[in-house]
């Protein structure tokens, strides 16, 4: 059992579920606890409902409320860090909500509210997906589309507190109405909530689509990402033409990003990332390639001379067809795809690979890397693992669940 005040509890408040997980002090997970959320439900209903969740999940780690050193939460909306309100969190329909001071007063220990991409793409910073980066940007899809910015190792947050809203940026003029207010946002054409309304009016068309049978089966009111999986495995075509909708929308949303903030990488996460993986993730990355206004071995403010971002789905990457790059992460920390089953963990096989006798290339650069830095790691990290890394430093799950986060560089002698 932890010493008294060692333990840790972060929230993670999506739309359609709530998680809370113990830690430690070294990231170990002591327990965790899930609910449904009900974003109709009154604030002050759904606030108790997060403390109780907070309760049950320290239970299950055989603790107390009052044995915690502190509590984070990450919401989906607009937040003051500092005095803890949500200033405005369309897809619960809050606005100015002191949750913060609300949760303190009925758990009586400190609380900490933040943005959830925003802690979504710190914990990957830290202690996942985005190590050794010093400029990367999140986009994580799920009922909203949400963003974060690492800026010279720093969290960006803007004048007020409300940076990287990636979601709210307009992609389509005139479009679907969005959450916010506005038509033709990223949100309101690529989210889980959008595609869920495109197939609904798809059916109301008479198309047919197996997904609202799924729904029954499941005994589910909206469409979840597990829906999504099983309808695209069966072929659905209304399925299969939205979702192709919401990647194209993504990628050109990813393209405006980087052609903005050039970072070193760009990761995709959230619920669907997690469940479909690289075929969620590969057609974003194919459209946004083709948006790049710097697309061709150009230098990147890393110093590297690579593309300007690259991908990471929180979920297995396969190697690529014939003529495209293993470059999930551009960095020359990784291992080269073609090695990475005979020899995951020799660096002299991999220093060998990277050379490629003098005529090596790592991702896209036309340059030859002679040596490989002396910081060269292969990580390989197991889903139980990296959720427990990225419990510490995110409020929530840190998007690892039955996943690998994987580092790889391509190699053309």
């Amino acid at each position: 059992m932890p010493a008294k005040k060692e333990a840790m509890v972060g929230i993670d408040m999506g739309g359609t579920r709530l998680r809370a997980l113990v830690v430690n002090a070294e990231n170990k997970i002591l327990g965790m606890h899930r609910a449904p959320t009900n974003p109709k439900q009154k604030t002050d209903g759904l606030v108790a409902d997060i403390a109780a969740l907070v309760e049950a999940a320290v239970q299950s780690a055989s603790l107390k409320v009052s044995d915690l050193r502190a509590v984070s939460m990450g919401v989906p909306g607009a937040v003051d860090a500092v005095s803890g309100v949500v200033y405005h969190a369309p897809n619960l329909g809050w606005k100015k909500v002191p949750l913060g001071s609300k949760l303190r007063a009925l758990l009586k220990v400190p609380v900490f509210i933040e943005n959830d991409v925003n802690v979504g793409v710190m914990g990957e910073y830290a202690l996942g997906a985005g190590q050794g980066a010093r400029e990367l940007v999140g986009i994580f899809v799920g009922t909203g589309i949400g963003g974060g910015i690492v800026n010279g190792g720093r969290l960006f947050l803007g004048s007020r507190g409300a940076a990287a809203e990636v979601g709210h940026i307009v992609i389509e003029m005139n479009g679907p109405l969005c959450g916010c207010g506005n038509r033709g946002c990223a949100e309101a054409l690529a989210s889980r909530t959008a595609m869920e309304r495109d197939v609904r009016d798809a059916i109301r068309r008479g198309e047919k689509s197996i997904v609202l049978k799924l729904m029954e089966e499941r005994g589910r009111t909206r469409m979840t990402s597990s829906i999504i999986q099983r309808a695209l495995k069966e072929h659905d075509p209304v399925m299969v033409r939205v979702m192709e909708h919401a990647q194209f929308c993504l990628g050109i949303l990813a393209a405006n990003v980087v052609n903005m903030l050039d970072p070193e990488y760009v990761i995709i996460g959230g619920g669907i990332a997690a469940r479909l993986g690289k075929d969620f993730v590969t057609p974003i990355r194919q459209t946004a390639y083709q948006y790049f206004l710097r697309r061709h071995g150009v230098g990147s403010n890393s110093g590297h001379g690579l593309l300007p971002a690259v991908f990471v789905s929180l979920a297995p990457d396969a190697p690529p067809p014939p003529g495209e790059h293993a470059d999930l992460r551009y960095s020359y920390r990784g291992h080269c795809a073609a090695c990475a089953v005979s020899h995951p963990r020799a660096r002299k096989g991999i220093r060998r690979c990277l050379q490629g006798a003098g005529r090596g290339r790592v991702g896209r650069r036309p340059g030859i890397l002679r040596r490989p830095p002396e910081d060269i790691r292969l990580p390989m990290v197991s889903c139980q693992e990296q959720e427990s890394r990225n419990a510490g430093a995110w409020a929530g799950l840190g998007g690892a669940e039955r996943h690998w986060h994987r580092e790889r560089v391509s190699c053309q002698p």
